[in-house]
């Protein structure tokens, strides 16, 4: 059997895919909105991100990582409900800024602690698939799927006693 792929493959740069990977976090988020990347120098690359909560926006601010593709940089731009001024990180990383990047976002299920001896703190994610396309030449099509537990480890700071993961498959 011969498969042919009827659209030519192009390559972007990993800061692009590392930008829809964001992108794919907060998809089915209504109260976020992820403006397209840009750069005005080929170095620093921005996007900008939309909250209509003070918390998420703070929230994203902390938690969403510059990303470092050699001396290339992306960095994002959190605007809470007022979009007149960069909302400020907050000082202290810790569980419930996940929950408040994650509140009424359709692909989280639950923060639970672990409990033991250890504060350890569990981000639950909805057990499906996260799709998008980002010139993967593993995927006939280009794409690349994966789960929400991989992406936010991927573009959130390291939250230290917070760990990410999918929920159980249940029977």
């Amino acid at each position: 059997m011969k498969l042919e792929k009827s659209t030519a493959m192009k390559l972007s740069p990993p800061w692009v895919s590392y930008h829809k990977m964001v992108l794919a976090l907060f998809a089915e988020d209504s109260e976020v909105q992820i403006r397209n990347i840009y750069s005005d120098d080929g170095k620093n690359y921005t996007y900008v991100v939309l909250c209509n909560t003070s918390e998420k926006a703070v929230a994203l601010k902390t938690l969403l990582k510059t990303g470092e593709f050699g001396d290339i940089t992306v960095t994002a731009i959190v605007y809470g409900p007022e979009e007149n001024a960069e909302v400020a990180p907050s000082e202290e990383v810790n569980s419930e800024l996940i929950e408040d990047a994650f509140f009424n976002n359709p692909i989280f299920v639950e923060m639970v602690s672990g409990g033991g001896p250890f504060e350890v703190f569990y981000c639950v994610f909805a057990r499906r698939v996260i799709q998008f396309w980002s010139d993967n030449l593993n995927d006939l099509w280009g794409n690349t799927s994966t789960l929400a537990e991989n992406i936010a480890r991927e573009v959130f700071v390291d939250v230290g006693n917070v760990m990410f993961c999918t929920s159980p498959f249940e029977d």
